[in-house]
């Protein structure tokens, strides 16, 4: 076997590398936008569901427990709303408890020290210049 088969031999193989590796990328990206289409299939299925069980049609005690999570981010969200409404018409926000922990800042999570200070005598430190090139 010659230089040049050996290099068309290594040329060939490394072309059917790559087609391969195309393939299971679009494999890849197809399955992606499966995955993405059957988890909107699913919040429909969810959403006529929750409809049913709303309107009656549809009983089932292990409906229950999720049944009463969505009703509860419901009024979660309603609460909400009613807070923003209330904030933008009056500028204050509503009286209640949920409200006002809502706006209480989360403790730090690490401790810092105290912030240096300079005495007031100290000389003020000089601000150097530096360059990019």
């Amino acid at each position: 076997m010659s230089f040049f088969d050996n290099v068309r031999a290594k040329a060939s193989d490394l072309a059917a590398d790559a087609e391969r590796a195309g393939r299971v990328g679009a494999a890849q990206t197809k399955i992606a936008v499966l995955q993405q289409d059957l988890k909107n299939a699913e919040r429909e299925l969810g959403q006529a569901a929750f409809a049913l069980i709303d309107r009656g049609q549809i009983t089932h005690p292990e409906l229950a427990a999720a049944t009463e999570a969505v009703r509860e981010a419901q009024r979660a969200i309603s609460a909400k709303e009613a807070e923003i409404a209330d904030l933008k018409a009056t500028g204050h926000p509503a009286t209640n408890t949920d409200a006002a922990a809502s706006v209480t800042p989360p403790p730090p999570t690490t401790t810092l020290g105290p912030p240096a200070v300079a005495p007031d005598n100290a000389p003020p430190t000089p601000h150097v210049e530096t360059s990019r090139p």
